[in-house]
């Protein structure tokens, strides 16, 4: 009898369930039409692509009738790096090859490598069955789905009610931080963290191995996501639940930490060997990129300052009650000059965190006072409270660097990460709470403290917080007019002294935006700025909402009211952040592209300061000495900042002149600009109605060309002065890293030999050789690991050459030289995802054939 009732009350707890998951699928569906609505019926991209017309004099002459200012300025690495490297994968794709490789940004670079372009992310191969400039919206759409709908799972797990795990849902995704990063990998990672611990917490109740297969799973595919910080964030998040839940469960017994152990182990072994395809390749991309070099080097402030007196992060505290305090990159109003908008919000709306601190308050109020039996809440509630409040507290110090907990963010491989983006773990634990909150308003069960009287005086300090913090700043700024606008002014002085490549136009340009900005930093606290005063807003109709709760009794009409306020809240302040453009827009061709593109013949081209955006090559299939990316092999790094007139901007260079002679050994044959060019540069083509000129080099060397004089170099510094001393001809002579002690240089006398490109794929290049005698044949590829190379079939050895390319030594006569890109790191990955797909689809087989039996 009694298993018949257990058995019932499963059944029903089930459909309970699903039919809970479906009312959270319903709610989220209509969520998603209103934040969408432009691309799904009037058939836009969810792509910032207007800002080429605002920052790329290439096609400033193509802008759209209306077009004022870009929608979002800061999202440059979805235009210029996510774009163009979609472009490149579905390429890739289309030819049907794995996409390792990519010749068109910095002399050629790894693909894969950089695990950024979703090459096996679970959202971008779904996406890549819709059409281009559809697959964004669907990657948004099934990343919010995802983390939205596991948030509501991880809620229901935990005891949350119906309602309150619904809210829990809407926080997390349509929250600042996880909204701000929609179009980044970061969200890619991100949005499987619910989903991850939710599927822990189901398999430590059952305490079998089985459901640790899963989490595997799941690990697998945020490691696919390729975005290693924030798999950190999301293994370190997952470590600290699943410890914290069993001591929960099972108590501080040995044998506890130690079954969970192994079980975490084979759940992170089945995740790694299923992403091995991706996680070697990355890893050794890394390993071999500019940006651990930069990192590494970056100077780290003594141990004091950094636990007591680094400062920049907490004022970013204020964006959890003011989202736009600092202004928004919106109408480009933003000021605060130690940080951008998507890196420093805490936003996640004032309803939640209001609740979240009378979850806080009631926590700390039973563990101090001992709340009556009839209020004490269930075993799963209890946990769930204190961890995320735990959670919340350390991922909010470590995000805004507070003083102590910062030491965290100076730990060896921690300080090599951008923790900051905690934030949307906090984000997270919050909803989570605010969860618990509502449910508390629910219920009510503290008559002599009753929870809404609570909610409303913490929402009603929050809101005076909000206005006190308002007019404090619109004083301050009032106040403070002379020193801003003099500031902004000598800022622009100092930009113009060192010719930076973004501010391209005349000081009195600069002085009149110094003065509109001032305006508008000083509009941002006056009541034309209506997102300022969210909070008291939100507290007066939130106040309206429980007067009307009194008066009739209706509890239903409150808190769904409270709810729809914070998605009111949430979308007020996120919706505009992801704007949408005709796919028309995106990067149209131009006369001078096309020139370009008619050209016969392998070069490389290269714009002057802000014409033809590094990685912009990339979409038209034309290579560029340049590239917009942080995975970049080091080598080419270096060399690239040594050409004259170089520019290093975070993720990417520009140049500011054409007058290096390295551009010559980087087979740049043509320069895109709207400045004139004079000397060895002769004009090529000039854009009608536009002031684009495209220049053609007629110094430039080839691809590939045989040298019979080289030095070797013992080491890289050694090879790179030698490349960069003007006493150098790298045109008869070659520095090789490597070379073996036997290999001598040919006769001095003048020697000619012929290098003829024949084919020229991303993975492969084939060259045939004619030449009197042996020689050093130099192709101005990038060298990177995983390059081989065979002359007439036989295997030979590559060597640096000139500091950052590749050189083989051939024969004397008429031979075939095949360059092959088969990176060790993808072999054995593939080979090991492979082995664990097939192994755990084996698991499963075996499982339902003795289910069935």
């Amino acid at each position: 009898m009694l298993r018949h009732r257990l058995r019932g009350f499963t059944q029903h707890l089930s459909r309970s369930l699903h039919s809970d998951i479906l009312r959270a699928s319903l709610v989220l569906v209509v969520l998603l039409l209103v934040l969408f609505w432009r691309a799904i019926f009037l058939g836009e991209s969810l792509l910032p692509v207007d800002l080429i017309y605002e920052l790329d004099p290439v096609w400033q002459n193509r802008t759209p009738p209306g077009f004022t200012a870009p929608d979002n300025r800061l999202l440059s690495d979805v235009v210029y790096f996510i774009y163009p490297w979609q472009v490149e994968m579905r390429r890739a794709l289309s030819e049907g090859r794995v996409p390792l490789w990519t010749p068109y940004i910095n002399n050629g670079q790894p693909m894969l490598a950089n695990g950024q372009v979703g090459a096996w992310d679970p959202f971008w191969l779904v996406a890549r069955l819709f059409p281009f400039h559809d697959s964004f919206l669907i990657v948004a759409i099934l990343k919010l789905c995802v983390a939205g709908l596991s948030t509501f799972l991880l809620a229901r797990q935990l005891g949350t009610g119906q309602r309150g795990a619904l809210l829990a849902m809407i926080v997390f995704a349509f929250g600042g931080p996880l909204i701000v990063w929609l179009s980044y990998p970061v969200s890619s990672v991100m949005a499987w963290l619910p989903l991850l611990l939710y599927l822990s917490d189901r398999a430590l109740a059952r305490q079998t191995t089985t459901p640790f297969l899963a989490i595997g799973i799941v690990l697998a595919f945020q490691f696919f996501s390729g975005h290693p910080e924030t798999s950190l964030h999301v293994l370190l998040v997952w470590v600290i639940f699943c410890l914290a839940r069993s001591v929960t469960r099972d108590g501080w017994r040995v044998r506890v930490p130690i079954r969970l152990a192994g079980r975490m182990a084979l759940a992170a072994v089945i995740g790694v060997a299923l992403a091995a395809a991706q996680l070697l390749p990355l890893a050794e991309g890394i390993l071999d990129s500019s940006i651990l070099i930069r990192r590494q080097a970056s100077a780290q402030a003594p141990l004091l300052q950094t636990a007591l007196f680094d400062w920049h992060e907490w004022p970013t505290l204020i964006t959890s009650l003011l989202p736009q305090f600092f202004g928004t990159p919106i109408d480009n109003s933003y000021w605060y000059p130690f940080q951008n908008y998507n890196e420093q919000t805490f936003y996640a709306g004032i309803v939640p965190l209001a609740l979240g601190l009378i979850t806080l308050l009631a926590w700390w109020g039973e563990r101090h006072h001992r709340a009556s039996a009839r209020a004490e809440p269930s075993a799963p509630q209890r946990f769930s409270r204190g961890f995320w409040i735990g959670l919340a507290l350390l991922a909010l110090g470590i995000a805004a660097q507070l003083p102590l907990i910062n030491l965290v963010n100076a730990l060896p491989l921690v300080r090599l990460i951008n923790n900051g983006r905690l934030r949307i773990v906090y984000v997270l634990a919050l909803a989570l709470l605010a969860g618990h909150g509502l449910d508390s308003l629910a219920k009510n069960n503290i008559p002599s403290w009753p929870a809404p009287r609570r909610f409303l005086i913490v929402l009603g300090a929050l809101a005076t917080a909000g206005l006190i913090a308002v007019g404090g700043a619109y004083l301050s700024v009032t106040a403070l007019r002379d020193p801003f606008i003099a500031m902004g002014r000598s800022q622009a002085e100092a930009m113009k002294a060192i010719d930076h490549p973004l501010f391209p136009y005349s000081l009195d340009y600069y002085y009149e935006r110094v003065n509109i900005r001032y305006a508008q930093t000083q509009r941002l606290y006056m009541p034309a700025t209506p997102e300022m005063f969210l909070p008291a807003g939100v507290a007066l109709l939130a106040s309206g909402l429980n007067w009307i709760r009194r008066r009739t009794g209706n509890q239903a009409l409150w808190l769904n009211g409270l709810v729809l306020l914070t998605c009111a809240d949430l979308f007020i302040i996120g919706a505009r952040l992801n704007p949408f453009t005709p796919p028309a827009l995106s990067f149209p061709t131009t006369e001078a592209v096309d020139f370009l593109k008619r050209q016969p013949g392998l070069f490389r081209v290269s714009g002057l300061y802000l014409a033809l955006m590094p990685n912009t090559s990339m979409v038209f299939g034309l290579s560029d000495a340049r590239g917009y990316d942080a995975v970049v092999p080091w080598r080419h790094a270096t060399l690239l900042q040594r050409v004259e007139g170089a520019y290093q901007l975070n993720h990417y260079g520009l140049l500011r002149s054409a007058n290096s002679r390295l551009l010559d050994l980087m087979n740049v044959e043509y320069v895109i600009t709207d400045r004139a060019l004079s000397g060895r540069w002769e004009p090529a083509f000039s854009e009608g109605g536009s002031s684009i000129r495209v220049y053609r080099n007629p110094s430039v060397l080839p691809r590939a060309f045989i040298v019979y004089q080289f030095e070797p170099a013992p080491s890289a510094e050694a090879a790179l002065s030698r490349v960069l001393d003007e006493n150098f001809d790298f045109r008869t002579q070659v520095i090789l890293e490597g070379m073996p002690p036997d290999l001598s240089s040919a006769p001095e006398s003048p020697q000619t030999g012929e290098a003829r490109i024949v084919n020229y794929e991303s993975e492969r290049v084939a060259i045939e050789t004619d030449t009197p005698v042996a020689g050093i044949l130099v192709l101005t590829d990038t060298y990177a690991p995983g390059w081989q190379a065979q002359i007439d079939g036989q295997p030979t050895e590559i060597y640096i050459a000139d500091y950052a390319f590749r050189a083989v030594r051939v024969p004397a006569g008429q031979h075939r030289i095949e360059f092959t890109y088969a990176p060790a790191s993808f072999t054995v990955g593939a080979i090991l995802s492979l082995t664990a797909l097939a192994g755990g689809a084996i698991y499963v087989v075996v499982r339902l054939y003795r289910r069935t039996r």
